[in-house]
């Protein structure tokens, strides 16, 4: 079976359950930062409220109520202590929750970068599989091909070894004698038409004016005439070519000379 590439959705749900614990306690800080926020601007709230009414008693002390001193000393108050106090608050306030929602996105990140490599190492292990049965085809088919060229080789080496083992082990010749006394040659059982008496001693190492002096009258008056040309110092060329064309050209007839 190749391995299998796995949704990348699904392996993200799956790992994410392993973060629900911190996202429900980020959820839970982001919450509790909210409220702690929303009480600490109540309390600047109830702050500047009682502030206001400090400077409304002061101005009444002072009989300086209907004056104008209590909006000026409130507003300076205001602008000058309630105001930064808040901004400054609101700031801290959402610069906690930035960093809880920053923290909730890098396990979002962590969760998907997880499910992302998984996907990605899925589908390697099955591009590697892929590419494993492909070689693997790759080779079989190679050594296929190699079988059959090495069984075809053999075979022509066979028929080869074959041919050459025939040709080597030459023609059955025999021979047999003539109602003349005489020597006919016979191939496989049949008298030749391929072979005479010279190539017959030539292939099957007789001697063939051994052979002439026992054949019959005109054979052995042959052989006497080639012993003589030796004898007489003339040379095996001459008491050959003699014998060949003059004395028993028979024993050549097929044309052939002797120990070419």
């Amino acid at each position: 079976m190749p391995p299998q590439v796995r949704d990348l959705q699904a392996l993200i749900a799956e790992y994410g359950k392993a973060y629900d614990p911190q996202r429900a306690l980020i959820d839970a800080d982001i919450t509790a930062n909210a409220n702690a926020g929303a009480a600490q601007e109540a309390g600047l709230g109830a702050k500047k409220d009682q502030a206001f009414k400090v400077i409304d008693q002061a101005a009444q002390k002072k009989g300086m109520y209907f004056s104008g001193f209590s909006p000026d000393e409130q507003a300076n108050y205001t602008s000058d202590t309630y105001l930064p106090a808040l901004a400054q608050l609101q700031a801290t306030i959402a610069a906690t929750r930035s960093n809880l929602l920053g923290k909730k996105a890098d396990i979002e990140t962590s969760v998907y970068d997880k499910a992302f490599n998984t996907r990605e190492g899925d589908i390697t292990a099955q591009r590697n599989w892929q590419s494993e049965q492909e070689r693997r085809a790759y080779e079989a088919e190679q050594a296929r091909i190699q079988r059959e060229f090495e069984a075809s080789e053999n075979a022509k080496n066979r028929s080869a070894s074959a041919a050459s083992s025939r040709a080597s082990a030459g023609p059955s010749l025999e021979l047999k004698r003539n109602s003349a006394g005489g020597y006919d040659v016979y191939e496989d059982g049949k008298k030749s038409s391929n072979y005479d008496l010279a190539s017959y001693a030539q292939l099957t190492g007789k001697d063939l004016i051994n052979l002439l002096a026992n054949g019959d009258a005109q054979d052995r008056q042959a052989a006497k005439w080639y012993n003589d040309n030796i004898r007489l110092g003339r040379g095996q060329a001459y008491a050959l070519d003699r014998l060949m064309n003059y004395d028993r050209p028979t024993a050549f007839y097929l044309g052939g000379g002797y120990g070419s």
